[in-house]
């Protein structure tokens, strides 16, 4: 162990790695040389700008960063039902209430997670319900209610919590509304205070027994602006009825709440009200689904399906806000209301959560059950100018396992410090008809316009586990049981971009080019051939993607489903054991949700799609895709557009559609500038060249999935593609390639047309809009790559899969995008770095060169030297071996003892390598 000075002296000394990079936004900055593109036609970038030939392409404005792993912070029997999070009265120390709905626990955690909670108090009623209540073993407990909390959110120093109140009726204990309760941090420590008992819906019996409360029934409160301090905030709630089983929710309740405070880390909030603004019952399928607050009023999503609408109440005088005849209540704000007021003609879109938004009369909802996931809403100063529903984060629709029938959802919004610009936390669930954490997404936005996928929910958590964000770190907790129960962490990323990525393109065969499509209205429906003008004042057709004819399609409510059949320019032997996308686009151009479903049809032969869009005036990507199982050989379908509403066929419609291209075997292929370009497109080809950095090295790429061109469930569907080519400088290829459908990811060494060596990196989930980070190392006698994506859910093991490899030479350059001869799909690069180091990799895995691989069992890091950095590795992970892989246990036997550095020893200098 003499040994151990020494190495920690040159360990101190040893110098930073060269590095140079690339970003992409709109233009290309860093230190790398400008990247080449391979394209004899001009194009237009995501924002119809123009881009000649051989110049690159740019898409929109996206925000990507890093995806840290996920940590298990802290382990508890049971089920984390709530977190709520925010900081102490200091308005620093990290704060994080955690309700474990098994245990029935509540425990907060001051500071951090690790060290365990400040303190717990126990919530299990002592009698025969065996219930959780809030008050259970408190001074404030009542012998004929309890309280389940259900959601809640966290003003510097006091923590509110949304209850489900019960009362004991002949032995059974019923829901009859919502209470809340304010946890304020005091000189003397925490101590719980009642705020408010909300009425019964009609102070009567109606929807007694239906359970209430969601995570985001109260999840942020709402700063009202000021040029200092924070010292006054709005928090609206609604109880959000449960559906149980066949009895549906017909009723709810929508409160404001006011917290006050006059000095900012000494005094205790005060609070006003709340006051119930708004209350209904007795229409089946409607209930409160989120609420949010602005200086110009509070929103409210009224939902379900046909009888959803959105509502807004505005007041005359803030001052005098308690006072209800100050309180006016506007229906139909999305949507076409019925005259009775009870819904509405065109369905509206039923929000499912709310926080506060890049601006105070601004605030980000959460799609339920359509096409965007997170939209941007601007409350007007007047009513009368309505609301218009931005796209900020969407998915295409659902899978054809059920014809795209459920649709995106965000259940989850939360804001950290909205008074200080936080961050906001997102959660996403259902594409692809899946209620797991394989298809749900965490998103995060810096700036409250752009959304970054994150990662996905941990393996064993469901759409219901809860999630915030406490200090620098993501948090989320286990609803159901599993082996790692508890609480789990994740570093909050600290190199959040937002720009317009680089594009990289397949080619194809478009087959509108030559030929065009004929369209024929349904019974009832007007189509215009609208001319596409930069008119300002016209409808959005300048925005039109591509340069594809534009269609308006209208028509009233009563008519048949079919608004018209597209007859496509097709051949048998273009349908003959082919896959068909066609990519289409809409634009809203109603008020209200448009629900279409697009159908490719042969007879009784067809392909489906639904989409539920609820943007106005902003065209959204619809693309349909056939399958080579869906019609028979040479059975060439034509498309048809049928409007649907729930339960039925049928509804008002006004829309604008293009179809951007017709392909065979491709998926997003580029659109030319113009008409007269080939119908055989050719591939896009983006090459960007590296600077040496000597023997050992690494690349890291952050790539996107666009949501364009892009079909038929990623996750479930789509077979191997490949996404990067690095070329050596002795001519070896380094391929890297995807395939959703196995989740995983593999890396090739190709010689002289051959795979020498290959690497595979499972639990790779890929959906539209994930990025998708690549970091590919290699060094004298080794290579080896990770990837993580916004599908990651599992904890990674410290060091890359790697395998031993013949000498390769230093990278050349990078290319983006796919082989010709597979199948297709684009991307967006707006990263990409390269250092002068080897990245730690176990080895182990696959190589098929006949020629003798290098065996240098010693050389830890991978740099073709057995040295100090080795013998540093073994010193400072001396002991068992806890980790997996163990790098250092070199004899394999569960310790790093004096066998293992022994073995270094002898084996001291450059490995032995084949010439």
């Amino acid at each position: 162990m003499m040994f151990s000075p020494v190495i920690l002296v040159l360990a101190m000394v040893s110098s930073q790695p060269h590095i140079e990079h690339a970003v992409f936004d709109g233009v290309q900055r860093g230190t790398l040389p400008p990247v080449r593109v391979e394209r004899p036609l001009s194009a237009q970038s995501a924002d119809g700008s123009v881009v000649q030939a051989d110049e690159p392409r740019w898409g929109p404005t996206r925000a990507v960063c890093s995806m840290p792993d996920w940590t298990h912070a802290w382990e508890t029997p049971g089920s984390i039902r709530v977190l709520i999070s925010g900081v102490e009265r200091d308005g620093r120390t990290p704060v994080l209430v955690a309700i474990n709905s098994q245990t029935l626990k509540l425990s907060l955690f001051s500071g951090d997670i690790a060290t365990g909670p400040e303190f717990e108090w126990n919530l299990l009623r002592g009698d025969d319900s065996q219930r959780m209540d809030l008050l259970a073993n408190h001074p404030l407990r009542r012998d004929d209610q309890i309280f389940t909390v259900r959601s809640g959110c966290m003003l510097p120093g006091c923590v509110l919590l949304h209850c489900d109140r019960s009362f004991l009726a002949d032995g059974e204990w019923i829901s009859e509304g919502i209470s809340v309760f304010a946890l304020q941090q005091h000189a003397s420590g925490w101590s719980l205070e009642h705020v408010s008992d909300g009425p019964r819906i009609g102070d009567g019996t109606q929807c007694l027994g239906l359970p209430r409360g969601w995570v985001s029934s109260m999840q942020n409160y709402y700063p009202v602006p000021s040029e200092g301090q924070m010292t006054e905030a709005f928090i609206p709630y609604v109880d959000y009825l449960n559906h149980r089983g066949g009895q549906l929710a017909d009723g709810g309740q929508c409160f404001l709440l006011k917290a006050i405070r006059d000095d900012v880390t000494d005094s205790p909030w005060s609070f006003e009200g709340p006051v119930l603004l708004h209350e209904f019952s007795d229409v089946e399928r409607q209930h409160a689904h989120a609420a949010a607050w602005t200086p110009n009023g509070v929103l409210l999503a009224v939902g379900d399906g046909s009888n959803a609408d959105v509502r807004l109440f505005t007041c005359d005088d803030w001052s005098n806000w308690t006072d209800l005849d100050q309180w006016t209540t506007h229906i139909g704000m999305h949507g076409e209301p019925h005259p009775d007021g009870s819904g509405s003609i065109i369905n509206a879109n039923q929000f499912w959560a709310a926080c506060p938004g890049s601006e105070p009369n601004k605030v980000l909802i959460g799609g339920d059950n359509v096409s965007t996931a997170v939209m941007s809403v601007e409350v007007p100063a007047d009513p009368l100018d309505g609301l218009r529903f931005d796209r900020l984060w969407g998915r295409q629709f659902g899978s054809p396992s059920d014809d795209g029938q459920l649709q995106t959802t965000c259940s989850c919004l939360v804001v950290d410090r909205p008074e200080h610009g936080g961050p906001v936390l997102a959660r996403v669930n259902r594409e692809g008809g899946s209620f797991n954490e394989q298809h749900a997404r965490i998103l995060l936005s810096e700036d409250r316009e752009h959304f970054a996928t994150v990662a996905r929910m941990t393996d064993g958590a469901i759409d219901s586990s809860p999630m915030t964000i406490m200090g620098n770190t993501i948090v989320q907790g286990r609803f159901l049981p599993n082996d790692q129960r508890g609480i789990w962490s994740m570093t909050l990323p600290q190199d959040m971009q937002i720009g317009r990525g680089l594009q990289a393109a397949p080619g194809g065969t478009d087959l509108l080019r030559g030929g065009g499509a004929v369209i024929s209205p349904g019974s009832g429906t007007t189509v215009e051939s609208v001319v596409r003008t930069s008119d300002p004042d016209a409808l959005p057709v300048a925005s039109a993607p591509g340069v594809g004819e534009v269609w308006r399609l209208s028509r009233g409510a009563e008519n048949e489903s079919t608004i018209a059949t597209i007859e496509l320019p097709l051949t048998q032997d273009d349908c003959d054991g082919r896959t068909l996308l066609a990519r289409t686009w809409m634009c809203n151009l109603s008020s209200g949700m448009l629900s279409v479903k697009q159908q490719f049809k042969h007879g009784d032969q067809k392909s489906t799609r639904r989409a539920k869009i609820v943007t106005e005036r902003s065209w959204v990507p619809v693309p349909i895709m056939t399958h080579i199982d869906d019609f028979l050989p040479g059975a060439c379908p034509s498309l048809k557009i049928i409007a649907t509403s729930v339960g039925q066929d049928g509804g008002e419609i006004d829309l604008l559609m293009t179809i951007d291209g017709l392909f065979i075997d491709s998926m997003g292929t580029w659109r030319p500038l113009d008409d007269a370009a080939p119908a055989t497109l050719p591939s896009e080809r983006v090459v960007l060249p590296l600077v040496d950095v000597g023997d050992r090295w690494t690349i890291e790429l952050d790539l996107l999935l666009p949501e364009t061109g892009i079909d038929r469930g990623l996750g479930s569907r789509l077979d191997t593609f490949e996404v990067a080519v690095i070329m050596l400088k002795n001519g070896d290829e380094v391929h890297v390639s995807l395939k959703p459908a196995a989740r995983e990811a593999r890396l090739e060494l190709i010689r002289d047309g051959e795979v020498i060596a290959n690497v595979s990196h499972a639990g790779v989930s890929l959906e539209r809009l994930d990025t998708v980070q690549l970091r590919i190392s290699g060094g004298p006698s080794r290579l080896g790559f990770e990837v993580r994506s916004g599908g990651a859910a599992t904890t990674r093991v410290a060091a890359m899969p790697g395998v031993a490899a013949v000498v390769s030479g230093r990278p050349v350059s990078v290319r983006l995008g796919n082989k010709t001869s597979e199948l297709q799909t684009p991307l967006e690069c707006h990263r990409v770095s390269i250092r002068g180091e080897l990245h730690p990799m176990t080895l182990g895995f696959t190589s098929n060169y006949d020629a003798n691989l290098p065996t240098c069992e010693a050389d830890l890091t991978g740099d073709g030297l057995v040295s100090v950095d080795d013998l540093l590795i073994v010193v400072l992970t001396w002991g068992p071996c806890d980790d997996s892989p163990c790098v250092a246990d070199i004899d394999q036997n569960g310790f790093i003892d004096t066998t293992d550095l022994l073995i270094v020893l002898d084996n001291w200098g450059p490995c032995d390598v084949p010439g």
